[in-house]
């Protein structure tokens, strides 16, 4: 998967001035090449489930607000409340993203399931057995743009390996959890 920094209205890397340019790239970085200034960018992750969804939104309507460049990594059926919130939507992968609103068809077998073991399904199935696929699009985002913090929720768990990488070379990661 390959992203472009200026596809979803990241900040631009030093390197990407031209002589003498007026940097406008969405309103990111801007001002003369040896003055450029940079606007802090955070990318938040969300499992596709309203629930989920719903709050990251909202976090990242009042980081705009604050002057902060916002990312939303989730999935695809989310993208017009994320763009109306004035927020850019990076989609997850087909094979980690569903839609929430008919579980039962999108899982087979999952409405057999009654109470606690249907809990255990949905760790299994909606969450953990997405990892390797959600960490393959965190990372790539990642690596082809310039986010200063990475906020995920607390079930989305493709940003667990993203720990594993050095502190010292890496985004900050931070996890939305209720209190």
């Amino acid at each position: 998967m390959s992203f472009s920094r200026s596809t979803f209205g990241l900040p631009i890397r030093r390197g990407d001035v031209d002589d003498g340019a007026l940097v406008a790239t969405s309103g990111v970085r801007w001002g003369w090449k040896d003055e450029v200034r940079r606007v802090p960018g955070v990318l938040l992750c969300s499992a596709p489930l309203t629930g989920h969804v719903a709050p990251m939104i909202a976090i990242g309507r009042q980081l705009r607000l604050d002057g902060w460049t916002v990312v939303v990594l989730t999935g695809s059926r989310f993208r017009r409340r994320i763009e109306e919130a004035g927020l850019a939507h990076v989609p997850l992968p087909a094979s980690c993203d569903f839609d929430d609103r008919d579980l039962d068809r999108v899982f087979p077998g999952r409405h057999r399931m009654p109470g606690v073991l249907r809990s255990r399904f949905d760790l299994e199935h909606l969450f953990a057995a997405k990892i390797a696929d959600q960490y393959r699009a965190l990372s790539a985002l990642v690596d082809e743009t310039d986010v200063d913090v990475v906020l995920a929720e607390n079930l989305f768990l493709g940003v667990l390996p993203l720990l594993r990488r050095p502190a010292g070379g890496r985004e900050s990661v931070r996890s939305v959890r209720r209190r």
